[in-house]
């Protein structure tokens, strides 16, 4: 993932920490740790996909590493790129992703932060992806917008940043 400024210039870059089995034939893990930045005094940190998860889905060693990163440094925005697939019967029960992302962000609940998560939609060489993005205050938790499983959609949403940014400020910052 590449964070740019107002002017196209790279200000930093994020690789994804942990990979799906499928990913292991093409990608490397990131050799960094998880990765934040500044934007206009709110702390802005980053996912990709299978980062919400335990490393190879190590369910008993679980730290909930993203999320604990997050709490750590009391991130205010987590930006979360994704690819999830759609299993059996995930169709018959709409906002499942969301239920799933929350519990993954556990250490996160009842904090002054929101989460926004892309996620594909559609089928590619026989792959349908899960959709429903959503932004998600995790202060509640509660979703603050939505797109079902099929949507391609752009989500909008208010939120009152404790920093009082705009999202005119937001769009036009230096990020560093």
């Amino acid at each position: 993932m590449c964070i740019v400024d107002q002017h196209g210039e790279l200000v930093g870059t994020y690789r994804k920490r942990f990979l799906y089995q499928t990913d292991k034939a093409w990608a490397e893990e990131g050799d960094e740790e998880f990765r934040s930045f500044e934007m206009l005094g709110l702390k802005v940190a980053f996912g990709i996909c299978m980062d919400i998860n335990p490393k190879e889905f190590d369910y008993a060693n679980d730290t909930f590493a993203l999320a604990s990163f997050c709490k750590k440094l009391n991130v205010d925005i987590l930006l979360f790129s994704t690819n999830w697939i759609m299993n059996d019967g995930d169709e018959d029960n709409p906002g499942h992703l969301h239920g799933y992302w929350t519990w993954r962000l556990k250490p996160l609940i009842g904090k002054r932060c929101l989460f926004v998560a892309a996620n594909r939609t559609g089928v590619e060489r026989g792959t349908t992806f899960a959709g429903e993005s959503c932004i998600m205050s995790l202060s509640g938790p509660v979703v603050l917008a939505a797109a079902d499983a099929r949507s391609d959609d752009v989500l909008i949403t208010s939120y009152p940043l404790l920093k009082r940014t705009t999202c005119e400020q937001l769009a036009t910052a230096d990020i560093t």
